[in-house]
């Protein structure tokens, strides 16, 4: 029976090695040139499902499962002499164990591949029940992105080192149309192969986008190499050169990239990649890269970070009246940060970096304490707080939430919240148990900006609500434009058949209030009534101000026309 490695020395050192070897795995396998085990030890029976010396002679493929076999014997058939197999998650048939499984190929000996196999404590994302693309297998980019978050955080505990690339595939509408659909399906299969069979564990790869794509290795992967076979493939089937292949590579280790941020400001540079076009994102530049980009990223979330820890915003408050009365109905909550930053842009940045939660919760404690403040009022003062739909998404901050709430038990029906669209909730059955328990609660619950954003029909699908704020962008255009206008009717129209009340925002001129009306809009909010400010002593739109006339005006109907 072959010795593996080579024989011993001297039986000191051999004991030594032997040592060493099972330290880091529970079973040792070498197979030759062409994939036939030739010498195995260790725990054979309990992760393969036979005995030692009745392994020998099989082919290792024939051993491992299906799914995997691709990605070891592509591992395998890369894997140069005097380098090692990077970590790969391989499940044996017979004992259904996983294990990853690393190699080695000796320059003196490379028609052999030394092979080890340990068990693996936590499951990889092969084996996870993660989403995946079904052309290529690769992982979808929310568990992808998360994959990045957990493996960064292992490389900085463990002291190794990896990289972070990011690609995109030119021309892909061209290259479709020149090769066809079957092709492109083979095409998007084999890249998949080689990205999982190159990266760190075997499965640090993912589909971010029609054409973008992500991989994290280990540096002694070598993206050049990568880069070479996948344009191999290319041009395999499309010799005319015409699809290409651009990418750009960031270390993930270092003293820029420390925990919790370095996590964030790659999910940040991720999205922004994901979202940019052609146009605006040029990945072989990344202005001065991606590099730069993170350290940027790591300097706004800890900015960010103070701007919650020490309250460094301001709200203002904006009501939103009875149509036909134009009597305040409540007011929303809107942040103001120092300097003037954009609040849509500084919340929208939390939700990618993953801390909005924590600035939503300062949100609804400086409400509630507004709530308090103005508890001896003649009349009842209620507000709006805006919530990501990201934030729902979180199983501690909705516990962190309710406790919170859970000590103003008087203030419940004074609180509303208005669950933004700028973020697409991943299970909207989730969401809407969430929101569900908001309103068992007490709370009456607004999805804002139906019709923009992530806010679209399959929300009121799925949702159980009080309140949709109709988006402004159609309240501003519907008196121009008769296919707005058909739009904002047929938004009214379904709401009210789901019992909604429905809200306009960005009202500025009466003849803007007098057109919701007809289409049957009982609420509305913008400056035709107040800009966001303090909130005022009585009960009118403005300080101090008379309560505006009330306009005559007739409720819709299933005849009021578009004129």
């Amino acid at each position: 029976m072959p010795v593996p490695l080579g024989s011993p020395g001297n039986d000191r050192d051999w004991r030594r090695f032997v040592a060493f070897s099972f330290a880091a795995s529970d079973v040792l396998i070498e197979v030759d040139g062409i994939g036939v085990v030739t010498f195995v030890t260790g725990a054979t029976e309990e992760l393969v499902g036979l005995r030692a010396d009745a392994i020998p002679g099989k082919r290792l493929l024939d051993l491992v499962s299906r799914q995997d076999r691709q990605a070891l014997a592509e591992a395998l058939g890369t894997v140069k002499p005097g380098h090692r197999m990077n970590p790969l998650p391989v499940g044996f048939v017979l004992a259904g164990a996983l294990v990853h499984m690393s190699g080695f190929k000796l320059p003196q000996d490379p028609g052999h591949a030394y092979l080890t196999a340990a068990r693996v404590m936590i499951p990889s994302a092969r084996h996870a029940g993660v989403a995946r693309d079904e052309r290529t297998g690769l992982l979808c980019c929310e568990d992808f992105t998360r994959l990045v978050e957990d493996q960064i955080r292992l490389i900085q505990d463990s002291g190794q080192e990896a990289a972070l690339t990011l690609m995109r595939l030119e021309g892909l509408d061209q290259l479709r149309q020149r090769i066809g659909d079957a092709e492109l399906a083979n095409l998007m299969h084999e890249l998949g192969r080689v990205l999982q069979a190159y990266s760190l564990g075997g499965d640090s790869a993912g589909q971010l986008d029609d054409d973008k794509y992500g991989v994290v290795f280990t540096p002694g992967t070598g993206v050049a190499e990568l880069m070479g076979r996948l344009r191999g493939l290319l041009s395999d089937v499309d010799p005319t050169g015409q699809a290409g292949l651009v990418e750009e590579t960031v270390a993930l280790h270092g003293p820029v990239l420390g925990h919790q941020d370095a996590a964030q400001a790659i999910r940040y540079a991720v999205n922004r990649f994901i979202d940019a076009d052609a146009r605006e994102f040029d990945i072989r530049s990344l202005e001065d890269g991606i590099q730069q980009r993170l350290q940027e990223t790591v300097g706004r979330i800890g900015a960010l970070r103070r701007i919650i820890a020490e309250d460094a915003f301001t709200l203002a408050f904006q009501p939103i009246v009875e149509l036909q009365t134009r009597a305040v109905h409540h007011y929303e909550a809107l942040t103001r940060f120092e300097g003037g930053a954009s609040p849509f842009e500084m919340i929208t940045f939390a939700e990618q970096v993953g801390i909005i939660e924590d600035f939503d919760l300062a949100v609804v404690r400086r409400v509630l304490a507004t709530l308090r403040a103005h508890a001896d009022r003649p009349e009842p003062l209620s507000i709006a707080v805006n919530l990501s739909a990201r934030s729902l998404e979180g199983d501690l901050f909705v516990a962190a939430l309710r406790a919170l709430l859970a000590t103003e038990p008087a203030l419940r029906r004074r609180l509303l919240f208005e669950i933004t669209g700028s973020y697409k909730a991943k299970d909207l059955r989730q969401t809407d148990a969430v929101i569900q328990a908001l309103r068992t609660d007490g709370h009456l619950v607004c999805l804002d900006d139906f019709g923009a954003g992530g806010a679209s029909f399959d929300y009121l699908q799925a949702l159980h609500l009080d309140f949709v704020k109709l988006d402004g962008a159609y309240v501003r255009k519907m008196l121009q434009n008769r296919r707005d206008a058909q739009i904002m009717r047929g938004m009214a129209a379904l709401c009210h058949s789901l019992k909604i009340d429905t809200i306009g925002e960005f009202v500025e001129t009466e003849d803007q209030a007098t057109r919701l009306c007809r289409l049957g809009v009982r609420l509305a909010q913008g400056w035709l009534f107040a800009k966001p400010g303090p909130i005022p002593q009585s009960g009118n739109a403005e300080d101090g101000a008379p309560a505006p006339a009330v306009r005559s005006v007739q409720w819709a109907d299933d005849q009021t026309r578009w004129d």
